[in-house]
């Protein structure tokens, strides 16, 4: 029996099982072919390399995308109890997300407001009453007011009130934290579809437990990162090793949810037969397909069989980027041997193949440097790399999606 088979033996148990999948969760699902009846299509799609290293383009990106709109950057989980803390890098902003006593996720500026120092001043979640600055302790409560200063009598009329964190517009969404990186930015979230909230409490990521969190400085443009997880092309090739028989090529069918992309691809030996017969439960579901979301602009969504990986791509400049990887479980280590099959698990993932898939993309952008290739060229199993594309390129151009972005779900 392996990894695999023991995860799955074991998961039947687990109130996840119990589940029900969407309407669109099922649909993308019952719309895949056998995996031994695959129709890959033709044509080829072009994406231009100048976006992947051009200044003006990274100047449109965080101009139009980064600095208006809502970006997911953390699950939920990051944050799992009320009263915990912590400070995250977004897009150059130095961020303390904050749960309150009241259970609300907040986010603001990680800057004092005495004389500028730092507040938190490394990357573990807390758990305190109080963020008090190390310079002078000044002292805030999670909601952000300035609550404590010593030697108070010294500042003449001091209003503390008018001296509290910098807030940044943030929202606790199906189990996803989203922030805008503007302080003047306006608190509208709507642009994050219900349907999308609805999916991901499906699979019930606002409950899950951040096992363990992987953080990776990738010498690359952060699309090229983000590209290698939207196409399953390069699995079996790429990871060849790592992966070796527990995946092949198959079709991936994707729908969009406003921005946001949902993909199905059937594993190993799918056969729609599979779901005849009976209702199945997400559970069920999962141990026949993985699902994969896109969440617009810059994180994806992977839903294995008994963990998730949220990754958030943060743009460092032109052609560098950090990578946070989170592993979700539905639950904590019970005992020592779920301890040990999510270990193995994160050490498959973010000790082992996600760094073979840095690796590539760094490959790409020291390969894209010497100024031959004008665009990359993408196969059908690599389509997917072009709709994200053309859903950036769109945003950023202020035009509408395109209407037959993605191919009709029979």
């Amino acid at each position: 029996m392996d990894l695999w088979e023991a995860q799955l033996s074991e998961q039947k148990s687990d109130e996840s099982h119990a589940r029900t999948p969407t309407a669109g969760q099922l649909g993308l699902v019952k719309a895949l072919p056998d995996n031994d009846q695959l129709d890959w299509g033709q044509g080829t799609w072009t994406v231009p390399v100048e976006s992947c290293f051009s200044t003006a383009y990274h100047e449109a990106e965080k101009e139009q995308v980064f600095d208006r709109r809502p970006l997911p950057v953390a699950p939920a989980g990051l944050l799992p109890e009320n009263g915990s803390f912590a400070c995250r890098q977004v897009y150059g902003k130095d961020v303390i997300f904050t749960r309150d006593r009241e259970g609300i996720v907040r986010a603001f500026l990680n800057v004092c407001m005495h004389r500028g120092s730092r507040i938190v001043t490394d990357d573990q979640v807390q758990n305190k009453r109080l963020l008090s600055c190390p310079f002078h302790a000044w002292s805030y409560d999670l909601e952000g007011r300035l609550v404590a200063v010593p030697r108070q009598e010294t500042f003449d009329n001091l209003n503390k009130s008018e001296h509290g964190l910098t807030p940044l517009p943030c929202r606790e969404l199906g189990g996803v934290i989203w922030m805008k990186v503007d302080p003047k930015a306006d608190d509208d979230f709507s642009s994050i579809p219900d349907e999308l909230i609805g999916d991901f409490e499906a699979l019930g990521v606002p409950t899950m437990h951040l096992f363990a969190t992987g953080v990776h400085e990738v010498a690359s443009n952060w699309k090229l990162v983000m590209d290698t997880f939207q196409e399953g092309y390069h699995v079996t090739r790429l990871h060849s090793e790592t992966l070796k028989g527990r995946f092949e090529d198959t079709i991936e069918l994707v729908d969009l949810v406003g921005l946001h992309m949902r993909r199905a691809a059937g594993r190993i030996g799918y056969r729609r037969d599979d779901l005849v017969g009976r209702e199945h439960s997400l559970a069920d579901l999962r141990r026949l397909v993985t699902f994969h979301y896109t969440l617009f602009p810059n994180a994806v969504m992977i839903c294995s069989q008994i963990y998730v990986s949220f990754m958030v791509f943060i743009p460092t400049g032109e052609n560098t980027c950090q990578v946070i990887n989170y592993m979700l479980t539905d639950h904590p280590p019970r005992t020592e041997k779920d301890l040990d099959r999510f270990t193995r698990s994160h050490q498959m993932t973010d000790e082992s193949t996600f760094l073979e898939d840095f690796a590539a993309a760094e490959y790409s952008q020291a390969g894209i440097s010497a100024g031959v290739l004008k665009e990359f060229t993408l196969c059908p199993l690599e389509r997917h790399v072009w709709t994200f594309h053309q859903i950036l390129d769109s945003v950023i151009e202020g035009r509408d999606i395109p209407v037959d972005l993605v191919p009709a779900i029979a």
